[in-house]
Order: structure tokens, then C-alpha cells, then sequence
């Protein structure tokens, strides 16, 4: 298995090359979610891709990641860095 780490390269025909070779996808960033949100929209994945969301958690990453969960998407791992990301996933998860 690969996972690419979308922070490499966001062009298009780049993360489209990556796609056909069966590759899950690597994130860091809530802007990185918006990609995937979009791939997702046009057809190019399905919510079984295996999301691995890195990097540091802002609170709009955090939620983003929830709701991304809450859409549908079912093989999100979360690379949990400290307690507090993990607390506030926790709350996140909680409240939905």
C-alpha cells in the first residue's frame, strides 16, 4: 500500500496520476480536506479511500476531519500528535 502526502503536490494531474495507481491519500492541512472533499464530489474517489490526516490540528482541521467522518467516509486514520488533539477529537466525536 501507498499513501500519498498531498502536501508533495496539489496539482491536479499529479494527485489524478497518484488516484490510478490505486494509491490512498496522505493530508495535512484543513485546506487538504477541501481536496478530497472535491475529489470526491466529481467521481474520482469513494469513501473507502484511506484518509491519513497528519499534521498539526488546528480546530478547523479537527472539525473538518469530523465531518468528513460524518459524511461518510470510513477509513479516516488520525495521526494524533499530543493529549489535547486527542481530547478534542474526543469532544468532537462526542457532540456528533
Amino acid at each position: 500500500m501507498y499513501a500519498y502526502c498531498t502536501k508533495s503536490s496539489h496539482f491536479s494531474f499529479v494527485i489524478d496520476s497518484v488516484l490510478k495507481e490505486n494509491a490512498q491519500l496522505e493530508i495535512s492541512s484543513a485546506y487538504d480536506l477541501q481536496i478530497i472533499r472535491n475529489l470526491w464530489k466529481v467521481g474520482k474517489i469513494d469513501t473507502s479511500l484511506m484518509i491519513i490526516c497528519n499534521g498539526y490540528k488546528s480546530d478547523l482541521y479537527l472539525n473538518d476531519i469530523v465531518n468528513l467522518w460524518k459524511e461518510g467516509f470510513t477509513n479516516i486514520i488520525v495521526v494524533v500528535d499530543n493529549a489535547i488533539e486527542l481530547s478534542s477529537l474526543d469532544s468532537l466525536i462526542s457532540e456528533g
